[in-house]
């Protein structure tokens, strides 16, 4: 198993909220990270992150034009679903812990 670079929670919250409703654009998922994470989030705090997971290969960017309006869509790679897969799997284990080994 590859080992996936370590992400804030932010981050995994936004790969998340991807696997949910890929392919999405920025203001969507402004609005749906508010909501997952009750706080409100910034455009500059999103598409600084946006930028920093497509970096690591964990989402893909698609430019998209609509009536003259040029609008990022983004969605998961195959590395950004392991990633997340990865993580279930280390809660998933703590969870086990937690009730004594018990499903």
């Amino acid at each position: 198993m590859t080992r996936m670079p370590e992400l804030s929670d932010f981050k995994r919250d936004l790969l998340m909220t991807l696997a949910r409703s890929e392919p999405t654009h920025g203001s969507g998922l402004v609005d749906d990270l508010s909501c997952l994470r009750a706080e409100n989030v910034t455009k500059g705090r999103l598409y600084k992150n946006l930028d920093e997971l497509h970096d690591h290969g964990l989402i893909e960017k698609r430019v998209r034009t609509e009536n003259d309006n040029r609008r990022n869509e983004y969605a998961l790679t195959t590395a950004g679903r392991e990633s997340i897969r990865q993580h279930a799997q280390r809660v998933a284990g703590v969870a086990d812990a937690i009730n004594g080994g018990a499903a």
